[in-house]
């Protein structure tokens, strides 16, 4: 198995114990809020950088020399739009995924890891 394989062991052991401490349950909400704050950094820094990426291209595309150059600008446009996109579906299957069931969520995960 993998490196990845073990800590997933290692984790299951610790959740099969017996109670917790009051320092374990504290440290694990705070590693939580951390974790719900780095995925929401990510979320507004991905967001931010593909507003940006269409809107410099399209101040770009009011200086555009010619039809052909214009053309292109179009084609960037549309090109980051649909990679934005997609990004936001998966962001959205990846959210349904972690609320289903376990078996489902990993299902998911595997469909998504694949892509």
């Amino acid at each position: 198995m993998t490196q990845q394989g073990m800590d997933w062991e290692v984790l299951q052991q610790e959740w099969q114990r017996n109670g917790s401490s009051q320092a374990e349950v504290a440290t694990a909400f705070e590693r939580l809020s951390r974790a719900r704050r780095g995925v929401l950094f990510t979320s507004l820094a991905e967001t931010a950088i593909g507003v940006s990426s269409i809107l410099f291209v399209m101040m770009a595309l009011r200086h555009a020399a010619n039809p052909l150059v214009a053309a292109l600008g179009v084609i960037v446009i549309v090109g980051n739009a649909i990679v934005w996109a997609q990004r936001v579906i998966y962001r959205r299957r990846e959210q349904n995924s972690i609320s289903a069931t376990g078996t489902d969520y990993l299902a998911a995960m595997r469909r998504l890891r694949t892509r």
